[in-house]
């Protein structure tokens, strides 16, 4: 191989590093919030526009980012992804001390969600990965966490802010159809087969977020909670 040719080889190699770090900073950047990281502004971004090398450099971000920061790069529909912790390797007690470690840096009102969340997922799981809008509202009452006296600091706060009457029911409106689906947790679609056409119903399901944080452990766990509030 002549001089040339290995300096152009290097600095192909040097390029794709560079792009693959880029890529990876733009990715990390996007993952705050947990919303999608849309893989044409990635291209635009990071790629100048340029889809030719958007798969092997995808392929670089993925590996980059299991190896050096225990994270994985996953898909989220087709036309994005989103960062998640890879716990593969991780034991029972690491992954324990880690969701402790997070309750601590949390708010009140985000353990709330995260709890909310938990049982939302639960529910979905137990329903073979399916739920009405109804199901789901009731099984999230007999949990105890869906009354206006249990949630008045929080309504306090968001009447404030939206200067109108602000009821538990438009609360989990606002979780369920609003912050868990740009979070990727949910989908949901209208229900075909509603015998009433009064009120439109919807069916949820586990957004691709939803699906990899799910686990039979989390799931166990939650049925224990409501089994101890039924008691």
């Amino acid at each position: 191989m002549n001089k040339s040719r290995v300096e152009d080889t290097r600095y192909n190699q040097e390029k794709f590093k560079q792009l693959v770090s880029q890529c990876i900073i733009y990715c990390l950047s996007q993952n705050e919030g947990k919303k999608k990281i849309r893989k044409d502004l990635i291209v635009e971004a990071c790629l100048e526009g340029n889809r030719q090398q958007f798969k092997e450099i995808i392929q670089g971000v993925e590996t980059l980012l299991k190896s050096n920061f225990g994270l994985q790069l996953l898909p989220a529909h087709s036309d994005g992804y989103f960062i998640t912790r890879d716990k593969s390797k991780m034991s029972d007690l690491q992954i324990e001390n880690e969701y402790e470690e997070e309750l601590n840096d949390m708010t009140e009102e985000e353990k709330l969600e995260k709890q909310i969340l938990e049982l939302v997922i639960s529910a979905i799981y137990l329903r073979d990965d399916m739920i009405t809008e109804d199901d789901l509202y009731e099984f999230l009452s007999k949990s105890g966490l869906m009354g206006d006296d249990f949630l008045s600091d929080i309504l306090a706060k968001y009447q404030e802010t939206k200067r109108t009457k602000f009821t538990a029911k438009d609360y989990y409106d606002h979780l369920l159809k609003k912050k868990f689906v740009k979070q990727l947790y949910l989908d949901y679609k209208k229900n075909e087969q509603r015998s009433s056409k009064l009120e439109v119903q919807f069916m949820f399901t586990l957004g691709p977020r939803g699906e990899a944080c799910r686990s039979k452990e989390n799931i166990q766990a939650t049925l224990d909670h409501i089994l101890k509030l039924s008691q």
